[in-house]
């Protein structure tokens, strides 16, 4: 597990991922663990904040949604962006 990599950078395996190799079910239970953080932290903001080229899209703390699909394109258009339908 990652020593090919390693190897090729002329590295030695660092010791996070031996003890990782050595306990893998509690390595996987930690990795959900901070993965299920962040990901509650993230949601949990209230922000849903959308730019495109630096031109503000949508913003959730400005209108207090959620936007819909019809106001999403009409921001994208109204930053530049064209749709093109075949």
């Amino acid at each position: 597990m990652g020593d090919p990599v390693f190897a090729a950078l002329n590295v030695a395996t660092p010791p996070l991922i031996l003890q990782a190799r050595e306990s893998q079910i509690s390595s996987v239970f930690l990795v959900w663990m901070i993965g299920n953080t962040i990901s509650h932290n993230l949601l949990n903001s209230g922000a849903f904040e959308v730019t495109l080229n630096e031109h503000q899209v949508w913003s959730k703390i400005d209108t207090g949604r959620v936007p819909t699909w019809p106001e999403l394109i009409k921001g994208f258009e109204e930053a530049g962006l064209n749709r093109h339908l075949s």
